[in-house]
């Protein structure tokens, strides 16, 4: 793979609206009802959600039996489908990251 350096032409104004548009956005200001104020049992909860809905893509598009693969969310989305779906696996693939307590 060859690596050659391009330009790139973006005017004053266009940044300046770019700039405009960002401070006028309304971010989200909490998660109240949204379940991530319960912390990590919440997470756990939209990976199982995430495991089934990736079963019933697979059942829809047809097929009884698939591979999981995945990185970061993915890993923990494949886990899921493992412990909930191990029967309709061939195989997992992927890397979970790994987080240690402070202290250990």
């Amino acid at each position: 793979m060859q690596i050659r350096r391009y330009r790139i032409a973006v005017s004053d104004a266009d940044i300046l609206d770019l700039r405009r548009r960002l401070e006028l956005t309304r971010w989200p200001s909490g998660t109240e009802g949204s379940g991530w104020e319960l912390g990590m049992a919440s997470w756990n909860r939209w990976l199982r959600i995430g495991a089934r809905l990736w079963a019933d893509l697979m059942t829809a598009l047809g097929y009884d039996r698939f591979i999981a693969h995945g990185g970061d969310l993915g890993a923990g989305v494949y886990t899921a489908l493992a412990l909930r779906h191990r029967q309709r696996l061939l195989s997992t693939r992927g890397r979970r990251l790994r987080a240690q307590r402070r202290g250990n």
